[in-house]
């Protein structure tokens, strides 16, 4: 694979996009239900749980959240639905924070309770190189009466 190659897949339905990192690959295709990557060395077929022996690491971030109001708030816990656990470190205005162990099957996981801002965003990893599959995220943020300035 080439290193510090990125390529960035976007979903018309929802807007939202993936990064894939170390992406060595010009094309990607899909053909009798399975996917391709083609490079100029050949074409290889993508299955499998490694890259070359080394356990994919998952994750997602969410996108930035203001709830809809421009006053601080607090994101003090938020349930998780998943079969595994997981990594969560919850990013407020853009200022990334300290990382928690989430709960699963939809238990809560607490978050610092001196955390506040107005924008928030979640990145979710994998646990060693485990599955990450998540069902739901459900918030549930304070609202405080302070404006930003």
């Amino acid at each position: 694979m080439i290193g510090n190659t990125h390529a960035f897949v976007t979903n018309t339905k929802t807007g939202e996009s993936t990064r894939y990192e170390n992406y060595g690959f010009d094309h990607v295709l899909k053909f009798n239900g399975s996917y391709y990557g083609v490079k100029s060395g050949g074409i290889y077929l993508l299955e499998g749980e490694t890259d070359d022996g080394v356990q994919f690491e998952a994750s997602f971030r969410t996108a930035k959240n203001d709830f809809n109001t421009s006053l601080y708030k607090r994101v003090p816990y938020l349930f998780v639905d998943s079969d595994y656990e997981s990594k969560v470190t919850p990013f407020v205005d853009d200022i990334e924070q300290v990382e928690y162990s989430s709960g699963f099957d939809g238990k809560r996981t607490k978050i610092g309770r001196g955390i506040r801002g107005r924008y928030w965003s979640f990145l979710f990893r994998s646990v060693g190189g485990g599955e990450l599959r998540i069902r739901g995220i459900e918030l549930m943020p304070e609202v405080m009466t302070r404006r930003i300035s």
